[in-house]
């Protein structure tokens, strides 16, 4: 379904959150509001194969309609790799989310979580990724999250984390964010959706800057951080343990 949520004049547009609205028109939406969002899946999941070890656990942390891990598929697909089909575990707080993702992914074995990923107790993985879900967490608690999910890596273990950010030098920031609402416009959207839906997402999607991710995760313990995705104000972070 076409993304039309705020294409008309509401008085108070409201704090957003991912439910049935939402979840019906999400991949509609991440397509046109996230810069390089299909490519972004594949960049996700090849990495995740690249990095995933047989016998393990990955996760997909924010799985949302379950785009990754189709993704996965598609790459397997391919026959690029030796191995099947990864034991996957998808966790989402929304249910309207997962049930979509279910219908997505339901000839794949994948087990399916609806629980808020701060509550996640992680079991052993070579694999974690958090795409575009740190940023919806309490500024406050994301560090213990990453130190959560660093203690469940195994040895050589690896988190592939995307956000939102915003940057340190306040007219680079101010540039950057008129490329991307240029992007939006590019796509489709109005100025009325543009305006309203970033009102409703204040407080909601609460940004860092690069440096601080950067920072925790080299504090949690990490051996190797690089930046391997940069697009106005959007990065993907590898670290690996």
């Amino acid at each position: 379904m076409i993304d039309k949520l705020f294409k008309h004049i509401k008085s108070t547009p409201g704090s957003f959150t991912f439910n049935e609205e939402v979840a019906s028109v999400f991949d509609d939406m991440a397509d046109r509001s996230i810069p390089c969002y299909r490519e972004h899946q594949f960049l996700l999941a090849a990495c995740a194969l690249h990095y995933y070890k047989k016998n393990t656990l990955l996760y997909d942390l924010g799985c949302s309609t379950g785009n990754t891990i189709r993704a996965i598929e598609a790459l397997l697909n391919q026959e690029l790799y030796t191995y099947s089909f990864p034991s996957i575990t998808a966790i989402d707080k929304s249910p309207a989310m997962i049930e979509i993702a279910k219908r997505k992914c339901s000839h794949l074995v994948v087990d399916w979580q609806i629980e808020d990923i701060k509550e996640v107790v992680f079991k052993p993985a070579s694999v974690i990724i958090a795409s575009y879900v740190l940023q919806f967490v309490s500024p406050e608690a994301r560090e213990k999250m990453i130190a959560d999910m660093y203690a469940a890596l195994i040895s050589q273990g690896t988190l592939i984390l995307s956000e939102k950010i915003y940057w340190e030098n306040t007219a680079f920031d101010t540039d950057m964010k008129t490329h991307y609402y240029n992007y939006k416009r590019i796509k489709g959207y109005s100025e009325n959706e543009i305006k309203q839906k970033e009102t409703a997402l204040q407080k909601v999607l609460v940004p860092f800057k690069k440096e601080d991710y950067l920072n925790i995760l080299s504090q949690c313990g990490f051996s190797t951080i690089e930046i391997i995705f940069s697009y106005f104000n959007f990065i993907t972070i590898l670290a690996i343990k």
